[in-house]
């Protein structure tokens, strides 16, 4: 049966090391791990002019950074950024929606939704992986309850109920989680990306 209230996510973060990771852009978190995926947190209102001035700047961000991959959270104005910089040329760019269901399980626990398995994802990655210090990012990452639904799947709490809690939408955590979204191949790869026995890339641990 599900319930409501559960313990914090802080039982699922393991330490992580010291690597720098981050990069801010205006009313965009990003964040960036080892294998060059980026992903986007959107926050801004959902109209047009909002959406293709949002869109040129991720692209001068991408023209800057040369990520691998692009995740953007295609949820209201998101959409709009997407399908933007998708007329830009940006093919590395993809859009996913928070609230779908969990289409990329990697950690063998069952997720309700896209959003809870990314942070899953992000949890096992953080296993062998390594941050750089961010004190924000880490109080984000233990701030999320959780709660099983009536599949037993378990399910992060809706910021709309963090906010009730008095507790402040998790952007940053959410953002980091968003590169988890699906694996991505370095583009100057020049050989098949190799992997270990277990079937997951020598190179990404999936």
């Amino acid at each position: 049966m599900a319930h409501d209230a559960g313990p914090h996510l802080d039982q699922f973060q393991l330490q992580a090391g010291q690597r720098p990771v981050g990069h801010g852009l205006g009313q965009l978190d990003a964040a960036q791990k080892c294998c060059q995926v980026v992903g986007q947190r959107v926050q801004l209102q959902p109209n047009l002019v909002v959406a293709m001035q949002l869109a040129a700047r991720v692209a001068d961000w991408i023209k800057r950074w040369h990520p691998d991959g692009v995740f953007v959270d295609e949820g209201g104005v998101g959409g709009g950024v997407v399908d933007r910089l998708h007329q830009l040329g940006f093919t590395i760019v993809s859009g996913v929606n928070f609230g779908a269901k969990s289409d990329y399980n990697r950690t063998g626990e069952k997720a309700a939704n896209k959003r809870t398995e990314m942070w899953l994802t992000a949890r096992d990655w953080l296993t062998r992986g390594a941050l750089g210090k961010d004190e924000r990012l880490a109080a984000e990452l233990s701030a999320p309850m959780y709660r099983y639904d009536a599949n037993n799947a378990l399910i992060l709490e809706r910021k709309e109920d963090m906010k009730k809690r008095g507790v402040p939408s998790p952007d940053v955590a959410d953002a980091f989680a968003l590169t988890f979204a699906y694996p991505v191949q370095g583009q100057d790869d020049e050989t098949e990306e190799e992997y270990n026995a277990t079937g997951r890339s020598k190179v990404t641990g999936y």
